[in-house]
């Protein structure tokens, strides 16, 4: 039975699905039971196929697959820009945001040297 797969495009689980359908009529042709609930077995276990063509069973391989993107560091600059135009934003909530932020840059800037 194919089930979705993140790494599988709609090509490839069609395929794998055509490929399953075939081994199980090949094995009801010969008739053997046996043959068929193996075949059946391998096709619940093999249920992800990753795009390199290895095979993965479950939820843990494809937590192992999950890459962490790596944190962005934030500036002293930004840092003090957000609490300035925090500060400015409750002081003056009226104001348009683009003359708060000229506000807030000229501050940082200021406060920076």
């Amino acid at each position: 039975m194919v089930d979705y797969c993140p790494n599988c495009s709609r090509a490839e689980l069609v395929l794998k699905m055509v490929e399953d359908a075939a081994a199980v009529a090949s094995a009801v042709r010969r008739a053997s039971p046996a043959g068929i609930a193996l075949k059946l077995g391998d096709m619940a276990l093999d249920t992800q196929r990753d795009r390199r063509g290895g095979f993965t069973t479950g939820p843990l391989a494809t937590a192992d697959r999950v890459i962490k993107q790596k944190k962005r560091k934030v500036s002293k600059y930004q840092k003090t820009f957000g609490k300035n135009l925090k500060a400015l934003k409750r002081k003056h909530p009226r104001t348009q945001a683009k003359t708060l932020m000229k506000r807030a840059h000229s501050m940082t800037k200021r406060q920076l040297r």
